[in-house]
């Protein structure tokens, strides 16, 4: 493992982020037992723009009908913490979206068997159902979870990345 050492503008250390996923959840973990740094790539990785926004009228929130998918995607990472104003409904959307997979991960008893079927699932092009299954696991451990968001991070790059160089040497 690589050891890099980063200093912020101040020249200060900086220092690495909070568990990413709560240690004393029973079971699967919730959206909101997640670290809130989850939220954007769950909203944007697990549900569909026509899916949040479905869910976002049910939950009668004002302006829905203007929404660009930019403030539908904010208004999704801003719900996942809070349980009792949405959470619940966007955990439920989650889990009924990607249940077989979520059956699939739940099979699985260890964290070496939750990587598995999370490389498996990358390979395999299954991401948005798996990423969901890892995140929420309860044999997931903070070393797996921020494995996978590092995967989800860097495909995203890959989307926007060019595909050739600009210019030649």
């Amino acid at each position: 493992m690589i050891a890099i050492s980063l200093v912020g503008a101040a020249g200060r250390a900086v220092q690495a982020p909070a568990a990413l996923k709560l240690k004393n959840v029973k079971g699967r973990a919730r959206i909101w037992d997640l670290n809130s740094h989850l939220h954007c790539s769950i909203i944007g990785t697990c549900l569909s723009d026509a899916e949040l926004r479905r869910l976002l009228e049910r939950l009668k929130i004002s302006g829905i009908d203007s929404a660009d998918e930019h403030e539908l995607h904010m208004l999704g990472v801003l719900l996942a913490d809070r349980p009792g104003q949405g959470a619940k409904v966007l955990q439920k959307a989650l889990d009924r979206r990607h249940e077989i997979t979520l059956h699939r991960f739940a099979k699985a008893k260890d964290e070496a068997t939750v990587a598995l079927l999370w490389e498996q699932s990358i390979k395999g092009g299954d991401i948005p159902g798996a990423y969901w299954a890892v995140l929420t696991h309860p044999d997931s451990t903070d070393k797996l979870v921020q494995k996978a968001f590092g995967d989800i991070h860097m495909l995203s790059h890959l989307m926007g990345r060019p595909t050739a160089p600009i210019c030649s040497a």
